[in-house]
């Protein structure tokens, strides 16, 4: 189901949103990682798809999973529900398992698409880095940007991964270490809006 999932999303990405892809070289083509990008519309999930050389799994919000088709295909595929709003505990421990067994992992840190045309990125929930610490898994930034009109053009960028050595010391993740990465998360990623609007040639 994934390798068919792979193939559609390509041929959308590539003929239906001319979709230029950069620094696929950074996300690791083995062991646990996390993916995180900005969220505009339900087809960031097909560009990160395109992006990636490996198969992704994705956190989704659990209002997807009511509908008993969408569930079953989204189970099929590796992406599985999460609580918005408040602490999931199955969802963290899924995730967790997940990077265990090392695979790659995308969350959308700002929690919801960004409907707001004067902001570039929503606060991030800082329990991205919360698994990433405990997973020790490397986080690697990604901006998509673009219209999502037919033929419009389309920008995805990976970053290099954040450096998580100042963190290797901690026992457990503490509130402070938190901040820390998400802010270091933010910034990333904003460096890379502003790599992915060049690309296309427009101004932020």
């Amino acid at each position: 189901m994934y390798a068919l999932l792979h193939f559609l999303a390509l041929c959308l990405t590539t003929f239906y949103f001319r979709l230029r892809k950069r620094g696929r070289g950074n996300i690791p083509s083995e062991g646990p990682a996390i993916l995180v990008c900005n969220h505009l519309k339900m087809m960031d999930t097909a560009c990160i798809i395109a992006l990636s050389p490996r198969k992704v799994c994705f956190m989704a919000k659990k209002e997807l999973f009511e509908n008993a088709f969408l569930r079953a295909v989204l189970r099929s595929i590796g992406t599985f529900p999460i609580s918005r709003g408040e602490a999931d505990i199955s969802g963290i421990r899924t995730a967790l398992k997940i990077l265990k067994e090392g695979g790659l992992l995308c969350i959308f840190p700002e929690g919801t698409r960004n409907k707001e045309r004067n902001v570039p990125l929503l606060p991030l929930q800082e329990g991205v880095a919360m698994i990433a610490l405990r997973a020790k898994a490397p986080i690697v930034p990604c901006w998509v940007d673009g219209g999502y009109a037919p033929w419009d053009r389309c920008a995805i960028t990976a970053g290099k991964p954040l450096d998580l050595t100042p963190y290797e010391a901690l026992r457990r993740p503490d509130a402070a270490a938190m901040r820390r990465l998400t802010e270091q998360m933010r910034k990333a990623m904003l460096d890379l809006r502003l790599e992915t609007c060049r690309a296309l040639g427009k101004e932020c």
